[in-house]
């Protein structure tokens, strides 16, 4: 009888770090506040059209991007909000999310959410994990998509 090989990985971090963020301001604004507040540069791109339902019907969220060419990190500023849908309907707490794509130390995120949680408006900001959302996968995949159809 053949064995059967599991091979189990464990202490593999995701791609994307995921910061959820509270706030009442428009997205422009709030954006304004973090480059100024975090010597970003973040520049507004066309929105990311999401297609919740599967169907020709889309949704629309507001996108912002910043490359941070000494770490070589992607940062996407993403709204939750569309007046159909939400981007991540499992947080609808958050007004805004932060994609971080890139080699990102446990201590260097936890630094950022403190940084932004002290930025005038915000009301909360919080670590999302990306384990427990079951409808990231096709976010991330009209991201990567949407980056490559700009790009």
């Amino acid at each position: 009888m053949a064995k059967k090989i599991r091979l189990k990985i464990s202490g593999v971090k995701p791609d994307y770090i995921i910061i959820g963020i509270s706030c009442h301001l428009r997205d422009y604004r709030i954006i304004y506040r973090i480059n100024q507040g975090l010597n970003f540069h973040f520049k507004k791109l066309k929105d990311l059209k999401i297609f919740p339902d599967k169907k020709e019907n889309f949704a629309s969220f507001s996108l912002y991007h910043f490359y941070h060419t000494d770490c070589l990190i992607n940062y996407y500023f993403i709204s939750n909000h569309h007046p159909e849908a939400k981007l991540i309907a499992g947080l609808k707490q958050a007004d805004y999310f932060l994609f971080i794509h890139g080699v990102f130390p446990e201590e260097e995120k936890k630094q950022l959410i403190k940084k932004l949680s002290k930025i005038k408006d915000i009301l909360a900001v919080f670590d999302v994990n990306p384990a427990t959302l079951k409808q990231l996968d096709p976010v991330l995949y009209d991201l990567e998509l949407h980056m490559a159809e700009i790009g």
